[in-house]
């Protein structure tokens, strides 16, 4: 599963990348646009992946990263959705903290 999650986090990164001339010219927003689409999911993904091991650690590794790859496909579908372009990166931050919660197992010490 913990690889599953590591591809979903990689395809994420590469289709993003791919789909930023077609959010500009749906959106508009221009550059700025693009820019908060990628990093704000980059900022938050690395703010709470530190919290979410943490919470692996507490809560249990399969638990959290469970419920950070369904609030992953969650986002993923709002983000396909989005009507303008603050939802879309709201929904690319919040994306980023379902990441991190999906990405905790790789980052938990085993005890």
């Amino acid at each position: 599963m913990a690889i599953l999650v590591s591809f979903v986090a990689f395809l994420d990164g590469a289709v993003i990348n791919l789909a930023l001339p077609s959010i500009r010219a749906d959106l508009g927003g221009g550059l700025a646009l693009q820019q908060w689409v990628v990093d704000g999911y980059l900022i938050t993904l690395g703010a709470f992946i530190l919290i979410a091991g943490s919470l692996s650690d507490s809560f249990g590794r399969l638990r959290i990263m469970r419920i950070g790859l369904y609030g992953f496909g969650a986002t993923s579908l709002l983000c396909a959705l989005a009507p303008t372009a603050l939802v879309l990166v709201i929904a690319r931050v919040l994306q980023g903290a379902t990441g991190a919660r999906a990405q905790s197992k790789e980052v938990a010490p085993k005890p």
